[in-house]
Parts: C-alpha cells; structure tokens; sequence
C-alpha cells in the first residue's frame, strides 16, 4: 500500500510551515531526520503528552538526535530526560515533513523530517530534572482520540494519530 499523505499548515515563533504526514516505516529515505517523537501508549489506549510547563503548549515527548544517534536510542534517551519513562515494542510509524512557506503557501526552506515512533510503557519512572533544562515536565496521559486536541497541529496530526491507533489496537488484541 503506497504511504498515506496528509497536509496542514501551522505557525510557530512567528513563522509558517506546511507539515505533511508521510505513513512508511522506512525512515532511511527522509534525511534529514531532526527530531524523533514517540506516540507511547498504555494498556488503557491512552498516549502520553509532555510539557515544559504551563505556559508551553503540549506535545508528544521527543527530541533531537545526537551525533550518530540512531531513532530509537534518540526516543530512549529523550524520555528518560523529558518524562522519565521506558518503552517496549516500538513500531516505526512515519514522518512528518515539515517546510518553512510564505504567505502563499510557497516553499522558502528547505524540508526537514520528524520522525514518529509507536511504543507501549514499560516503566513510568519518579520525575526528575530534565539534565539539559534543568526543568521537570509536565507529563500526562490522554486517551487516544483526544490526542489531536492537544497537539494541534490540524490534519497532519488526525492522520498520525489515526495510523498510530490502528497499531495501538493491534497490538494491544494480541
């Protein structure tokens, strides 16, 4: 089955971008991948989100890879410091392409990937400082189909969402 695309476009820090979710496991493809993003999930169907702190919008936990960092190692590392949580079975979900555009909708930056992994919780661990920020997120788990309410980021994030559930489904029947 040839990968689903979806678009939104979204503002962020006063700029715009179009986003377009791309379903396909082979990550090797997009390049370059800048941050890896975890969709982690309980037994309940409930995702996890994060945040800095109250005053800072929610967002899948993740971050960005280190040098020679491979996705999975990025996600482990990443919600250890963030969120103080492990994770088993991952499944490589897909990215998101996202591009800087001018008011038309024209591209003015070169495209950049963010991947999107689907992994149960092994561990919610007690939270502590973040090593990088010195700050202990906000962490919570929200149940799938709010999921979109949170992130906010339009279409792009139904369709994510929407492939994630079918595998958090599956998995969770076996």
């Amino acid at each position: 089955m040839a990968p689903m695309n979806k678009k939104a476009r979204m503002e962020y820090k006063g700029r715009k971008f179009e986003l377009d979710w791309i379903k396909d496991s082979e990550f090797e493809k997009y390049k370059p991948i800048i941050q890896v993003y975890g969709i982690i999930y309980d037994k309940n169907m409930n995702v996890l989100i994060g945040r800095k702190n109250s005053e800072k919008p929610w967002a899948l936990m993740g971050g960005t890879p280190e040098e020679g960092e491979e996705v999975l190692g990025t996600l482990e590392r990443e919600l250890i410091e963030e969120a103080d949580v492990t994770f088993k079975n991952p499944v490589l979900l897909g990215v998101q392409r996202v591009v800087e555009v001018d008011d038309e909708g024209n591209s003015i930056g070169k495209p950049f990937y963010q991947s999107r992994v689907v992994a149960e919780i092994d561990q919610v661990l007690e939270q502590t400082e973040d090593p990088y920020k010195g700050t202990v997120w906000e962490r919570k788990f929200v149940p799938i189909d709010e999921a979109e309410d949170y992130l906010k980021w339009g279409q792009a994030a139904v369709a994510m969402i929407e492939d994630a559930k079918e595998i958090i489904e599956a998995a969770l029947k076996k």
